[in-house]
């Protein structure tokens, strides 16, 4: 199982969003994102998109034409949880999403999650 998976939603997210705009439209990236997203892997979180599109190929290259890390998937569970074939919800520690409750800006979330993890291990390390 992965050390601590992080969800990123797309639109709004990663990359700037208005309106629907049709398949394979993107914006440009959201200002900080690309940053953001390294630092999470240099972390050492495992990255799943996870958005209502369903266009990992073209997600996937404009990931990549923009700089961004690899991520682990897009729109699939990642944690190795037994789970039924009609469970579509992923397994995810933390969900970073622009619509979410709490979001201000990547800077924050960042942070936010990297304390999670330091919370996390602290615990683990008291149990052993």
């Amino acid at each position: 199982m992965p050390e601590y998976i992080v969800a990123v939603d797309f639109d709004g997210t990663l990359a700037t969003y208005d309106i629907w705009r049709g398949p394979g439209i993107y914006g440009e990236p959201v200002t900080d994102s690309r940053e953001a997203m390294w630092r999470l892997h240099v972390l050492g979180c495992t990255l799943v998109i996870w958005t209502c599109r369903d266009e990992d190929e073209c997600i996937l290259a404009w990931l990549e034409s923009y700089g961004y890390p690899p991520v682990a998937a897009i729109n699939e569970d990642v944690s190795g949880a037994e789970r039924g074939d009609a469970y579509r919800k992923i397994v995810y520690d933390v969900l970073v999403d622009d619509r979410a409750v709490g979001w201000t800006d990547w800077a924050a979330a960042v942070d936010d999650i990297e304390r999670r993890m330091h919370t996390i291990c602290r615990a683990t390390a008291s149990h052993v």
